[in-house]
């Protein structure tokens, strides 16, 4: 699963780039609009650039269409660039939206209220095409990959869940330990199978019933270390040292990670059959 999800996450990535990207400029001032889009559209791949030279129609647009950046002035009728950002920072479905101030007010006053506001960045006019050009690309990349990364987050989160159901309804009793031993997960199987509730470690069980000193991790990373078998008969012990269960474990080293998986199936009647037909 880890694996499949990891070459899904790659095949992703690599379609970041060609996505379609959805700019929109405002600004009162039509002929900067205009200019903008020219230079921004030349020399950016897979944009839409929508432009807008009212900031109340800008505002009811925002509210029904989805950018993954904005441009916008400062200075403007009715409600300025300021306001309008705060605005836009202050709703719930459009918070998350980047936004770039292109304006003259050069002082830093302005520069410092724009990012209060929520800004991420502040270019000053006249402006220099190719830098304008720079930001906007490193911008709308950085906005893509927060984007993607909140979708992989999403969809891990479902996976875990399906695994963690997987887990919890099997047939088997599985626990997931770290490298020490201790048990970081158990299923409700296993707790059928192992009714003793202070049992936090697999240490707590022990390998052979004649040589109760042996470490059962250390025991199964020499196991995995010489590529020997991954299948071991432990025993559990109640106060009175009587043997509680007899319980046939199966590991498995989780990759890239520092857990075991371990199923459980109890063979305790199975042993005293075999011992009773000897």
């Amino acid at each position: 699963m880890q694996e499949k999800f990891e070459r899904s996450t790659m095949q992703n990535l690599s379609l970041i780039d060609n996505k379609k990207k959805n700019i929109l400029l405002i600004d009162d001032d039509s002929t900067l609009l205009i200019y903008l889009k020219n230079i921004i559209s030349k020399k950016i791949d897979n944009i839409n650039i929508k432009t807008i030279n009212n900031p109340k129609t800008a505002l009811q647009y925002i509210n029904s269409s989805s950018f993954d950046l904005i441009i916008l002035d400062v200075n403007m009728p009715t409600i300025d660039g300021y306001q309008l950002c705060q605005i836009i920072k202050e709703s719930k479905k459009t918070n998350n939206t980047s936004i770039i101030f292109v304006t003259a007010n050069n002082d830093t006053l302005s520069i410092n209220k724009a990012f209060q506001c929520g800004a991420i960045d502040y270019i000053t006019k006249p402006f220099i095409n190719d830098e304008l050009i720079a930001r906007v690309a490193v911008h709308l990349k950085t906005r893509l990959y927060h984007d993607f990364i909140i979708q992989q987050n999403r969809q891990l989160q479902i996976s875990e869940k399906k695994y963690r159901n997987i887990l919890q309804n099997n047939p088997l009793g599985i626990i997931e330990t770290d490298l020490n031993g201790n048990i970081l997960y158990r299923n409700s199987k296993f707790s059928e199978i192992i009714t003793e509730k202070n049992i936090n470690n697999l240490n707590d069980f022990y390998y052979k019933e004649d040589n109760p000193t042996i470490n059962i991790i250390t025991f199964i990373q020499q196991q995995f270390k010489e590529n020997k078998k991954n299948v071991v008969e432990l025993i559990l012990k109640n106060k009175n040292k009587q043997i509680e269960n007899i319980i046939k474990t199966h590991w498995t080293k989780v990759p890239k990670t520092k857990k075991y998986i371990v199923t459980l199936q109890d063979i305790t009647k199975q042993r005293q059959l075999e011992d009773q037909m000897q």
